[in-house]
């Protein structure tokens, strides 16, 4: 399947995450249907604005979703919306109407659209901690609000789409970091800190995470949408490198200088101690694998922030890394 020409629908289309693809599509030539809730602030999408076709749609609304599907009639769907990835995003209630209800919501409306592929972006944090590299037929065992909420959306996503016949990808994510990201994640949290010459206040960072860089993990959505794949396939995106948040937070102040206090911010409840990616399925079908270094994406992460005014204020809740 090629994009260019597509009619294409990306789902939580303001995110950091989510904008980028959206801008990749744009360059690839489909044409691109964006999805935000109706008070979301889109200025990440600012500048694409006029390329593109937004949409206000709240998945939570079965109605709205469905009418706004029937419109679309999407070839490929993005469904990257979710709720609790940011450390301000903890109401139970809230998470599993977004994440469960509205991707329910979702594929049944997907189901009468014609569509011929979903690619479903999850989180590695449906995964129990582990000392060695995550793959994919490693147990779903999560222990917070995200990663359990993902994990049963994920559940559904599998038996709807081997039910009804849709060609579709679920991407379980790691770290992903770079321009545009919000400031409540521990990355950007620890740059604009530091660059605004306040102390980095966070977590004791004593968990091994898995961080890519965002264009390698856009270039990995990108493709599993184009892949001559069936049926139902979870794929790991990741760097398959292992590195500390200690690690991550001492590179980011030795290159800008200032102080950070860690254990300023207690860790996250249920934060499991190690996860990162056993990439190779990823390698095998898709032809992918990460190409960009922690330490360089760093760099570029930081000249972005540099350049650009922050656009969300600094959090001070924000203190451990969530992918």
């Amino acid at each position: 399947m090629t994009l260019a020409g597509a009619r294409v629908l990306v789902t939580g289309a303001a995110g950091f995450l989510a904008s980028h693809v959206v801008r990749r599509l744009l360059a690839s030539g489909a044409e691109v249907h964006g999805w935000v809730r109706p008070t979301t602030d889109a200025w990440r999408l600012a500048e694409m604005r006029s390329r593109l076709t937004l949409h206000q749609v709240d998945l939570r609304e079965a109605d709205q979703v469905r009418q706004a599907v029937d419109r679309i009639r999407p070839s490929v769907c993005f469904h990257l919306a979710a709720y609790g990835l940011s450390a301000r995003q903890h109401d139970w209630d809230e998470a599993v109407r977004t994440n469960v209800l509205g991707t329910t919501h979702l594929l049944q409306a997907l189901g009468a659209g014609g569509c011929q592929r979903l690619v479903y972006t999850t989180t590695c944090h449906e995964y129990a901690s582990k000392a060695e590299a995550l793959n994919e037929e490693d147990p779903v065992a999560p222990l917070e609000l995200y990663g359990s909420t993902k994990a049963a959306a994920t559940a559904v996503v599998r038996a709807w789409a081997s039910g009804v016949g849709l060609p579709t990808v679920v991407l379980r994510l790691f770290g992903v970091y770079g321009p545009y990201d919000g400031t409540n994640k521990l990355i950007p949290n620890t740059i604009t800190a530091l660059l605004s010459r306040q102390v980095a206040a966070v977590s004791p960072c004593e968990v091994v995470r898995d961080y890519t860089y965002v264009d390698d993990i856009v270039e990995g959505i990108l493709r599993s949408a184009e892949a001559s794949l069936s049926g139902v396939v979870t794929i790991n995106l990741g760097s398959g490198q292992p590195v500390s948040l200690r690690q991550l937070v001492e590179a980011i102040a030795a290159q800008l200088g200032g102080r950070v206090e860690f254990g300023a911010i207690p860790p996250r409840a249920g934060e499991a101690q190690s996860l990162w990616a056993d990439v190779r399925r990823a390698e095998t079908l898709l032809h992918w694998r990460a190409t960009v270094s922690w330490e360089d994406g760093l760099r570029r992460t930081i000249a972005w922030f540099r350049t650009h005014a922050r656009h969300e204020p600094l959090s001070s809740s924000a203190g451990t890394a969530h992918g």
